[in-house]
């Protein structure tokens, strides 16, 4: 499995966020998107997941087991923006979710809230959780899924000590042969990323402005 991006750009209006980005991701590869904020990591990122589309060059998964298999199936994203279900209690989130998203083998659903450490807390609404324990819930489900491609926005945000060390080891145990592709721009949430690129590699000169271009103009841009 794979994911071709070939001369890939995103613009919001006049701007270029990022242009002529080309990358290949296969099975295995551990990668981190870095950059500044505002340097498109998460733009692409969410590119890749198809969540949103490129302004020009293209995004495509290949090598899949079936020509029908949807690409969604793929891939798992996560980001602590992400809204959860908060008037389910975990337990009935994690049944809800994975009556549409397949756990890893030797997985049982009994065993997600243990696994994400909440166990004492499966019987309650998710709206009760610490913004740390509702990270753990996002990256949770998000790891424990047999999806080939695993994105992670800044995945430590809201998480203390002992919740890092659990990522580290979600990501250890659970990740197996998943890319896993993580943005960020912080060391401690890629130790494992043994691939980096760098938005700022990728960001055009801005172009000077022209007296002749009228704020009317300007509205008619994409």
């Amino acid at each position: 499995m794979e994911i071709v991006i070939e001369d890939l750009g995103k613009r919001y209006r006049l701007d270029w966020v990022f242009r002529h980005l080309s990358l290949r991701i296969i099975t295995g590869d551990r990668l981190a998107i870095l950059g500044v904020n505002g340097s498109g990591k998460s733009t692409l990122l969410r590119i890749m997941a198809g969540l949103t589309s490129p302004s020009e060059g293209a995004c495509t998964y290949g090598q899949r087991t079936s020509a029908t298999e949807p690409s969604w199936l793929l891939m798992t994203f996560t980001a602590p923006y992400l809204e959860l279900p908060e008037e389910l209690t975990l337990e009935e989130l994690v049944r809800h979710h994975t009556g549409f998203r397949a756990l890893p083998e030797g997985i049982h659903r009994r065993d997600v809230p243990d696994l994400m450490g909440l166990a004492p807390f499966a019987d309650r609404p998710v709206r009760q959780f610490s913004s740390g324990m509702k990270q753990r819930v996002r990256i949770g489900l998000a790891v424990l899924d047999q999806a080939p491609f695993l994105f992670l926005d800044e995945p430590l945000t809201n998480l203390d000590d002992h919740g890092k060390v659990w990522y580290y080891e979600m990501i250890r145990a659970h990740a197996g042969k998943k890319a896993v592709v993580v943005a960020s721009n912080r060391t401690e949430e890629y130790p494992f990323c043994d691939r980096h690129i760098h938005m700022d590699d990728f960001k055009p000169p801005r172009p000077e402005s022209s007296p002749g271009l009228s704020r009317a103009m300007l509205a008619d841009q994409p």
